[in-house]
């Protein structure tokens, strides 16, 4: 009996000696670390084949994978350690100096052109396409400027990637620009479907470090007669993202306000959250309106998504509540995009307003618009857009509003 048992527990300690003596399989780790790694578990992608990385310091793929979770994981040092260990082994491997490009970003420039030189002088003849990454790479980063002097580097080489010249036009439409244009509004309403309104105007918006201004001049014409305004809309920016909305308009007073005026600043946390709080007014003459609004939004991506209420108080007779929600959806630069709008209640802040619904908080409205903005060629910008809106004047008739707009801005 003691013999069966020593003999058994002779076998079982046989069998554990040579499963832990059995060598580990480099290949399935590092399979088993790239599905950590697809899950961001850049650590522990690392601690599984950490010793595996020591004991086959000639296994290119896999000092190759171990290199990458330390650039993907943020570590810094390890990794420019690591890589000038593998540069004099694979000096040969693009991609390896593209990681040191990558990372020496949030460095310092010695650093960056250090491993931008060792590329170029290992690859003189992709110079273009080397510093062509680059400016893909600072334009992702939102780095335009530095983007945009690398582009214009990479473009003086034949194998440059011509599509560099985008990064050059949304430079220029993000630091300034100016754009001289002119547009057209229309608007059929159904109080008074024989009289349509028509609206031209005029503008010139121009783009600095200021910020953005806009002095625009309206020419209308409605019941056989016509109407002027002017108005300067403007967007400074303070601080590191915020920026102020401020509005002044004045006119003849037949189909616009005597005077349109509004304030408002916007502010931006790091989360991308936007929240302002400001003031409207309209002078109609006989009827003067003031209405305080607010508004919240954030963007993400391409996208932006704000929802916007407007109080306009009207004495001892009660207040008029309003609001608006707006999404936009950029495509290739800040202005080029799709534009949304849903909004309901007539308030200073409609972008049809009539005098005889002003004055009025019975008003029920609801509306919707759609905009899509776009560049032909890089040099002229259009502007299609359509308008709805439905109107219940209690204890007046409800009628509907259609619109639609078009305009034409050339970037000079």
């Amino acid at each position: 009996m003691k013999l069966r048992l020593l003999f058994v527990m002779f076998v079982v300690s046989l069998t554990y000696s040579i499963a832990q003596v059995r060598p580990i399989d480099p290949d399935s780790l590092m399979k088993e670390a790239a599905i950590l790694a697809r899950s961001r578990s850049y650590q522990q992608a690392r601690n599984l084949i950490r010793e595996e990385v020591k004991k086959y310091p000639d296994y290119k793929d896999l000092q190759f994978a171990f290199l990458n979770y330390l650039y993907w994981d943020g570590k810094t040092d390890s990794t420019l350690s690591m890589l000038d260990t593998l540069l004099l082994k694979y000096p040969e491997e693009y991609h390896l100096y593209q990681i040191g490009i990558n990372t020496c970003f949030s460095i310092d420039s010695t650093c960056f052109h250090h491993f931008n030189s060792l590329a170029i002088q290992q690859f003189p003849d992709s110079t273009g396409k080397i510093l062509g990454k680059t400016a893909f790479y600072y334009h992702d980063k939102k780095a335009y400027l530095a983007a945009r002097e690398m582009a214009d580097s990479a473009l003086k080489y034949q194998d440059a990637d011509t599509t560099l010249q985008n990064i050059i036009f949304d430079y220029r439409i993000s630091e300034g620009y100016r754009l001289p244009g002119i547009g057209y509004l229309y608007y059929w309403i159904g109080a008074d479907p024989s009289w349509p309104r028509h609206q031209f105007f005029i503008e010139y918006q121009f783009k600095s470090d200021f910020g953005i201004v806009i002095p625009r001049f309206h020419l209308a014409s409605r019941f056989n007669i016509r109407s002027w305004m002017g108005e300067l809309e403007m967007y400074p920016k303070f601080g590191k993202n915020n920026y102020f909305y401020g509005l002044i308009g004045f006119s003849d007073g037949v189909l616009f306000p005597f005077w349109r005026l509004a304030a408002e600043p916007f502010f931006i946390n790091n989360q991308n959250i936007e929240l302002s709080l400001g003031w409207r007014y309209v002078d109609f003459g006989s009827l003067k309106i003031h209405s305080f609004t607010g508004s919240a939004g954030r963007y993400w991506g391409n996208n932006y998504a704000s929802a916007r209420l407007i109080y306009t108080p009207f004495g001892n007779i009660g207040a008029n509540i309003s609001g608006v929600a707006s999404y936009k959806y950029f495509i290739n630069n800040p202005l080029h995009f799709i534009d949304l709008k849903v909004g309901y209640g007539v308030s200073p802040e409609s972008e049809y307003l009539d005098f005889g619904l002003a004055g009025t908080i019975f008003t029920r409205a609801f509306r919707f618009s759609a905009a899509y903005q776009f560049w032909l060629e890089k040099a002229i910008l259009f502007r299609l857009g359509g308008y709805y809106e439905w109107i219940n004047p209690s204890p007046l008739r409800p009628f509907n509003v259609f619109g639609f707009s078009i305009n034409i801005s050339f970037l000079l």
